[in-house]
């Protein structure tokens, strides 16, 4: 996925949280908090054939999970640490691949699985309600890999992946200040493995319930 798509929808979260944290009516709850959010994940999964050549491959789909975190308040604005756990349905089409031993009908399929992580967040109110945020942190992720021979033969292969996530996200109160609306985007980057080397983009929208 290239920079500039990430960028203008990085933006658009925040354009959202600042426009609804504008008529929120109560300010956010400071302590720990309880999250369930959904959204869409997309990978950029590049894959090495055994012939030194290389096919990207971009598994996509829904994505939903639950995190626990903690909101503290720092001068005009605040930070913040959540752990979380998740799953999806991204799902990479099955192209050719190139330079196989088992010839040109070799197909590949990349799946998500589940993942999860923790990350810090620190940032500043917009409007004075909205918070609009930073997040650093460390993802998991398991992503299944699925090669299909020619004769139609499928070997499936699950490997978890792990590296830093960076984002941005906005999060306003909405009817009380224990409630508030999370709109996150992050990315994450993993290692090469055995010739497999993927990212992880997350697009979410959150209830968290602070107590």
């Amino acid at each position: 996925m290239s920079g500039n798509r990430l960028s203008g929808r990085l933006a658009a979260a925040i354009l959202i949280g600042g426009a609804v944290g504008s008529a929120a009516a109560a300010d956010l709850m400071p302590g720990p908090y309880l999250k369930t959010y959904a959204g869409y994940s997309e990978g950029d999964v590049t894959f090495r054939t055994d012939d030194g050549s290389s096919r990207d491959f971009a598994p996509d789909g829904g994505a939903f999970g639950a995190a626990l975190g903690y909101l503290a308040p720092l001068g005009q604005g605040a930070f913040g640490v959540e752990v979380f756990y998740g799953a999806d349905d991204a799902r990479s089409s099955d192209p050719l691949v190139p330079g196989q031993s088992d010839g040109s009908s070799a197909r590949r399929i990349f799946q998500g699985d589940e993942s999860f992580g923790a990350s810090a967040r620190i940032g500043g109110f917009v409007a004075r309600r909205a918070l609009v945020y930073a997040i650093g942190g460390w993802e998991w992720y398991r992503l299944e890999n699925t090669a299909i021979d020619g004769a139609g033969e499928r070997t499936t292969t699950a490997t978890t992946y792990n590296g830093p996530s960076v984002g941005v996200g906005a999060a306003m109160p909405l009817f009380s200040n224990r409630l508030s609306l999370r709109l996150e985007a992050t990315r994450s980057f993993f290692e090469d493995r055995e010739g497999v080397d993927p990212e992880h983009d997350l697009y979410s929208i959150g209830l968290a319930w602070s107590f």
